[in-house]
């Protein structure tokens, strides 16, 4: 069976879409609207999460900290969640950043069917 996948938009019809996506390609769907919740959610999850789907700019902790801070605690999990930055940002400079940061991977949005479902089978399948 698949792991979750764990949507964090701030957006709301953004974040509805990318779950109903995620849920047609046949993942179950954990949401945060935040950077902050996305930390909180991704530690007492961890075991269950197959990869987070991150919106990088966010009010208050961005997708980058969130990413950072994740990637900064000391157990396993979910210190090696896969973690894919969504955004609409896709500039060179920006998915290099996002992979320094710590994102496994970056999705353009839009989000492309397609895309998605590569993504989905490579980290939470």
């Amino acid at each position: 069976m698949p792991k979750d996948v764990l949507v964090v938009e701030d957006d709301e019809l953004s974040q509805f879409v990318i779950v109903e996506m995620c849920r047609e390609l046949g993942f179950r769907c954990l949401t945060a609207d935040g950077g902050r919740e996305a930390i909180d959610i991704a530690t007492a999850n961890a075991d269950t999460i197959g990869v987070v789907l991150m919106d990088l700019h966010m009010p208050e902790v961005s997708g980058l900290t969130a990413t950072k801070a994740i990637r900064s605690t000391p157990s396993d999990p979910p210190k090696n969640i896969p973690i894919v930055a969504t955004t609409a940002d896709i500039h060179w400079h920006s998915a290099r950043r996002c992979l320094e940061y710590g994102f496994n991977s970056v999705l353009p949005k839009p989000l492309n069917f397609d895309d998605l479902s590569a993504i989905l089978g490579r980290f939470a399948a």
